[in-house]
């Protein structure tokens, strides 16, 4: 990973090149823009702006968005339906055809296939300790909330009931039986593992007597309260709860994932997606912000994740943006999050070695 500070000056560098190549009148207009955020998010300059913590950047973002739609005049939760309808009404890339796909890139991708369940949000009535999205997660009653680094209660994801999964798990990877739960900082939203320590997310497994299990309230002094902008959860907020259903499909690797598991390749993106297309017979591509997705490969959104996670990891989880009607959530800009696990702690059950990493646009 590149040197914060480097980032920085780059970052510092290309701002100022901007300005320089900027009309006077667009300058005038950049600089009542800052001042006007600046005014509504209660500091004197950007470079106060920058120093809040991300905690209380989210807070004051709130408060100007809530400004913003009196302004507008609008409320929030015109704001959350139009949102919603610009996401599902975003064009689509046309479908691939499989034509004259070379036989060779077939026969050097085929090895390489391995099964996903798919995740869909589906509505219909939840029974206790049954697979979904969102709500309060049925636990033991001797569940102790995880929590960050801040002591902040994480927010509760999904839960999957790995009976219910079992006959789509052609791999054999998960147990047979038993609860996994997600938990993740979707406040603060670490990239990687190891940030605030590793306490940013959590993986629970429980095995026991399913009919023992309850809902589990929130931590009483984090009280839900109204959802963040635009319908996605902040720290303080319960996802809308939701039914799913699984199904199955052959996975292949992103392109930037085959390459760091074959070394040089001798064909190009386009070549590679054809090719993946016509061996699956679908585009993996149309699936990413529907569905969420259990076992098989990443589909990446910056770069591969075979660099970061060797031939000893595999994916566990794949969840993307969550919309709802109230309070779904989402990973950065319409992003990934990704947990992977080793294979040898996959198979003793060790939940609690996962790692993560996040994704976006």
């Amino acid at each position: 990973m590149a040197d914060m500070d480097e980032i920085m000056k780059k970052a510092e560098e290309a701002e100022k090149e901007l300005l320089g190549s900027l009309s006077e009148e667009q300058k005038n207009l950049l600089a009542n823009a800052e001042k006007m955020v600046s005014e509504m998010m209660g500091v004197s300059d950007i470079s106060e702006l920058m120093s809040l913590s991300p905690k209380e950047h989210k807070k004051r973002a709130k408060e100007m968005n809530k400004q913003l739609f009196e302004m507008m005049g609008i409320t929030e939760e015109d704001a959350m339906r139009m949102n919603r309808e610009n996401r599902k009404s975003a064009e689509r890339k046309p479908a691939r055809t499989a034509a004259e796909v070379s036989e060779s890139i077939i026969e050097q991708l085929e090895p390489f296939m391995k099964n996903a369940i798919y995740i869909e949000p589906e509505e219909r009535t939840i029974e206790n300790a049954s697979s979904k999205i969102g709500g309060k997660p049925d636990m033991p009653e001797n569940f102790v909330w995880y929590r960050n680094e801040s002591d902040e209660p994480l927010t509760f994801l999904m839960q999957i009931n790995c009976a219910e999964i079992h006959e789509y798990d052609k791999g054999g990877i998960f147990p047979e039986k038993g609860m996994l739960y997600f938990f993740y900082d979707i406040e603060n939203q670490p990239w990687e593992s190891d940030d605030q320590d590793g306490k940013g997310y959590a993986v629970y497994y429980y095995d026991g007597d399913l009919s023992l299990l309850v809902p589990t309230d929130f931590p009483d002094e984090y009280a839900p309260e109204e959802c963040c902008c635009y319908g996605y959860a902040d720290m303080n907020c319960i996802v809308d709860e939701i039914a799913v259903r699984f199904f199955s499909k052959n996975d292949l690797p992103s392109y930037e994932d085959h390459e760091n598991l074959c070394g040089n390749v001798n064909f190009n993106y386009d070549e590679y997606d054809n090719a993946k297309t016509a061996i699956l017979g679908y585009d993996t591509s149309e699936y990413i912000e529907d569905y969420f997705k259990l076992g098989g490969y990443s589909d990446v959104i910056q770069c591969g994740l075979t660099e970061e996670f060797d031939e000893d990891y595999v994916q566990l989880c794949q969840l993307s943006t969550f919309e709802s009607d109230n309070c779904g959530f989402m990973f950065g800009d319409g992003g990934n999050l990704y947990f992977y696990i080793k294979k040898s702690d996959l198979a003793e059950k060790r939940f609690d070695k996962v790692k993560i990493s996040l994704q976006c646009y």
